[in-house]
């Protein structure tokens, strides 16, 4: 065996009959307080030592010394700040050791570098969870074979200049959840992961060379930055993460009061560069980004022509935001130099062809423009959640202008969503939607759309006309719907359905024909029998919803036929129904034996099963019978009949001379 897992086993001491050609073990979660050279010397073979979750604090120096193949020692969540002198020495010793993980161990700055102090072959440390204060420019000189380390939520101010810049190898550097203010010369060229979300960031500004930069990974998020961070000139980044910040514009603005004055100011002393033109030359350079979060800021406007440079993006999220109105004019409180340059481009011409995503949830947006599907022709899935969309009252087919036709600069009072070619989900969830318009999604391929949470919501006949062939998943959850106010078509590849927190009756009809696999129909005011089910839903449902509604106890042979026929109901031990009986009506859950309160229930499910198994065995019967008959008519001759043999040569002809059978 050369694998051995002992955790939870509450250790107080190293093991010692350990066999001498194990590989890996693991002692983690135990109460271990101290490692000797006796308890480690048969270990020669060992690679893998987990001793996360003791009570360790102290390593002898020759307790590793034995350990000569050993390549990933995990020593998080100990006492280690003891004796951090001689445990720090004790690590000198293992010339083979790749990873090292030291989180959790109350480290500070200084205890920290005793732990780093000559460790070359080490690739990979885990530093986070500690009280570092900050990184010293000497820091890693014993580590600069460094491949990845983590300094993640530790109480880091100050990064001295140099500390990182001598680990030629370092790809993944994560500094989140600290107390940084600024970045104010990034130039970490190898480095291809950077988080430093969740600091206190007010500006981030890299190095104005021309040197490429490796860095395809940047989290900025949860910081406190007013503008887009300066970035290298020459880069390789393909997600940035800017969300939860405090960013009004991605520019300053010099006509714009509310912006911090005192930002602006440090990036001029710190720069010595004007910081509009700047921002916009780096920006240029944006053009292997493939994701953007812009979320939780407090953007005003949308920024479409300064993401015009981002030709591969695929991602763009600009959820919770200040956002009201899209425009591809600039308005005059967000215009600087550089954007007048900007604007000069030919405004028709602005397309992000390798958009697929747009999030644009949690925002006060009531238009949104057809043009916005002009410039972004090959959109799969817009998120339009939580904002104040106003669909159009009524329209015809002919009223409809083609994205073709359109000119950006008309106004536009209303929404639609028909005609856009390569969409597929739609999410207009808690829109204070009370109508939906004829033809509101006509020619649009929609497989997904969600408009619950609108209450009182209409469908009113061809709201969907057009989704027909293409929609596969419906959500009217929470619209306090009645049956009469929705008319649906019917939906023939439709397979999802959420109907659930409405005032529904009876099951809205045409869902018969779709070939539903998922229903809910929770917290409605069903009543469930076999007239309302479909026949046909049992062939393909698979999950079903029910509780929250009025069933009756008494007339449940339609759930025990589905369940008959494999449908899972998951909510089913929290579905209740009612006995109705002259003294009005007693309630029981679902799940229970009725027969007992139900006379009839012992033959009603059963009496249907058997009329339709009587039925089938009549069937099978008659053709059984109406076969033999035909088979003794063609091999016996009967009265008046008079036979002659006919002749099996290819081709029907019969020999001459030879009649056919005569009646």
């Amino acid at each position: 065996m050369d694998h051995v897992v002992w955790h939870y086993r509450n250790l107080s001491v190293f093991p010692e009959d350990l066999a001498s050609g194990l590989k890996t073990l693991d002692l983690s979660h135990n109460v271990i307080q101290s490692l000797a050279e006796s308890f480690t010397s048969k270990l020669f073979s060992l690679q893998h030592l987990n001793l996360s979750f003791n009570r360790l604090d102290s390593i002898k120096g020759g307790a590793l010394r034995a350990l000569p193949q050993l390549q990933s020692l995990i020593l998080a969540f100990n006492q280690l700040h003891r004796n951090y002198l001689s445990n720090g020495k004790a690590l000198e010793s293992l010339p083979r050791l790749k990873f090292l993980d030291l989180s959790a161990n109350n480290l500070d700055s200084d205890m920290a570098c005793w732990y780093l102090m000559n460790i070359s072959s080490l690739e990979k440390l885990d530093l986070s969870c500690n009280k570092m204060t900050k990184v010293s420019a000497g820091m890693f000189h014993g580590t600069l074979n460094l491949l990845q380390i983590s300094l993640s939520n530790n109480y880091i101010t100050a990064i001295e200049e140099g500390a990182f810049e001598s680990l030629a190898n370092l790809r993944l550097l994560n500094l989140a959840i600290n107390s940084l203010h600024c970045i104010s010369k990034f130039d970490l060229i190898h480095l291809q992961v950077l988080n430093l979300s969740h600091n206190s960031l007010e500006f981030f500004v890299s190095e104005e060379s021309d040197e490429p930069h490796q860095l395809q990974v940047l989290d900025l998020s949860h910081n406190q930055l007013s503008y887009f961070p300066l970035l290298p000139k020459v880069h390789h980044i393909q997600y940035l993460n800017l969300s939860s910040n405090a960013m009004v514009a991605l520019v300053p603005s010099s006509v714009n009061a509310t912006e911090p004055l005192r930002t602006t100011a440090w990036y001029k002393e710190i720069t010595n560069l004007d910081l509009p033109t700047a921002i916009y030359k780096r920006a240029a350079g944006l053009v292997k980004v493939v994701h953007l979060d812009l979320s939780n800021n407090q953007f005003s406007s949308f920024p479409i022509h300064f993401l015009a440079s981002l030709c591969s993006l695929q991602h763009l999220r600009m959820a919770r935001n200040c956002l009201q109105d899209l425009t591809l004019m600039q308005t005059s409180s967000n215009l600087t130099s550089s954007e007048d340059m900007s604007n000069t481009r030919d405004r028709h011409n602005l397309i992000f062809k390798s958009l697929r995503t747009l999030e644009l949830q949690g925002n006060s947006i009531q238009i949104l423009p057809r043009w916005l599907f002009v410039v972004m022709p090959n959109l799969v899935k817009i998120d339009l959640s939580h904002n104040n969309i106003e669909p159009c009252r009524w329209q015809t087919t002919s009223e409809i202008k083609s994205l073709e036709s359109l000119d950006p600069t008309d106004t536009e009072d209303c929404v639609t969503f028909s005609s856009v070619p390569n969409l597929k989900e739609l999410n207009l969830r808690g829109n204070g939607i009370t109508r939906l318009s004829p033809y509101m999604f006509n020619q649009t391929p929609l497989i997904s759309l969600d408009l619950s949470a609108n209450k009182g919501l209409h469908i009113p006949g061809r709201a969907m006309m057009g989704l027909e062939l293409s929609l596969q998943k419906l959500s009217l959850r929470e619209n306090q719907m009645d049956s009469s106010e929705m008319t649906i078509p019917c939906l023939k590849t439709l397979k999802i359905l959420d109907l659930s927190d409405n005032q529904l009756n009876v099951l809205p009809s045409n869902f018969d024909c779709s070939p539903l696999e998922s229903l809910d129909i929770r917290n409605n005011s069903l009543e469930m029998s076999w007239k309302s089910l479909p026949a046909s839903w049992a062939a393909n449902l698979q999950t079903l919803y029910i509780s929250g509604n009025l069933l009756s106890c008494c007339a449940l042979s339609w759930l025990k036929s589905l369940q008959f026929a494999k449908v899972n109901v998951p909510d089913l031990d929290e579905a209740h129904c009612v006995y109705h009986d002259k003294d009005g009506s007693s309630p029981a859950k679902v799940a229970w034996d009725h027969s007992s309160m139900c006379p009839q229930m012992g033959t009603s499910g059963v009496s249907e099963i058997l009329v339709i198994g009587a039925i089938v065995l009549l069937l099978t019967v008659c053709c059984g019978m109406f076969i033999f008959y035909l088979k003794k008519r063609c091999t016996h001759p009967k009265v008046g009949f008079r036979h002659y043999s006919v002749s099996s040569r290819p081709g029907g002809k019969r020999a001459e001379g030879t009649p056919l059978s005569v009646i």
